[in-house]
This record gives C-alpha cells, structure tokens and sequence, in this order.
C-alpha cells in the first residue's frame, strides 16, 4: 500500500522529467494499492491554480479517481500534535511531515523523490524502485 505524494503527482502534471516513470507506476492501479493525502490534493490544487490551469486538475482528479483507494487525512488535534513532533526529530517541513503522518497513521510505503524521507524511520521509495520490485515479482513466477 503506497502513499503517492504531490511531487509524484506533479511530475504527471507539469510534464516533468520523472512523469513517465510516474506515470508507469499508476499504471499498476490493478496490482498496488494507491493512496494520497488531502494536503496533496489540495497542494496540487493550488499549484495548478496559480498556473492558471484548472483545467488539468479538473481532469487530474477524473483521473485520480481510477486509480486512487481513497484520499487520507489527519484528525485534528491528536494527529497534528503528532506532527510537530514529527517536524522537530526528523528536521521535516510541514508538508513532509504531514505525509509523514499519513503514512505512519496508516502503514503506508511513501512514494517520492525527495531525499528528506531518508532519514526517517519510515523512509520512502521511488517509483523506479517499486516498478522494479514489480518486475521482479514478475520475473520470478
């Protein structure tokens, strides 16, 4: 089970350089569990927004709808209390954290490109390194 976090999503949106290799691992919805917070829902809302491009969040989240277990979030005071002190060990910004969180509250695997997770309990991955798990599997039967 795999928290997809906004960067992953973004890479799709924005046509990055990492977007096939995104686009390839939610192209697995039928074998992996996806999940994805609200704070990167909304992220990606914004981001797009500033953009001036709402039409490709209106078809991102047609989009998300196929492949997505369901949108995670966090209860409000427990959850948020645990946050800060998510931020304070591991030296993570508020939006890591809180995927942090998700991924703790939840027992997900955390997908992304970002070095911060690294050097946490919880760690991440990226996709090229599930996809290649994947293909492994694959492989072996």
């Amino acid at each position: 089970m795999l928290l997809l976090d906004t960067n992953i999503i973004l890479e799709i949106a924005l046509e990055q350089d990492n977007a096939q290799e995104c686009v390839n691992l939610l192209e697995q919805y039928d074998k992996i569990d996806f999940f994805i917070s609200d704070f990167s829902i909304h992220s990606i809302g914004v981001i797009l927004n500033k953009r001036n491009n709402l039409e490709k969040f209106d078809k991102l989240i047609e989009d998300l709808r196929l492949v997505l277990k369901a949108i995670l979030s966090l209860d409000h005071y427990y959850d948020l209390k645990r946050l800060i002190n998510i931020m304070k060990v591991f030296d993570l910004d508020f939006d890591d954290a809180y995927q942090y969180r998700i991924a703790e509250k939840y027992k997900l695997t955390i997908v992304n490109f970002d070095k911060d997770f690294d050097k946490t309990k919880l760690g991440k991955r990226t996709p090229a390194e599930i996809l290649q798990t994947i293909n492994q599997l694959t492989l072996s039967f």
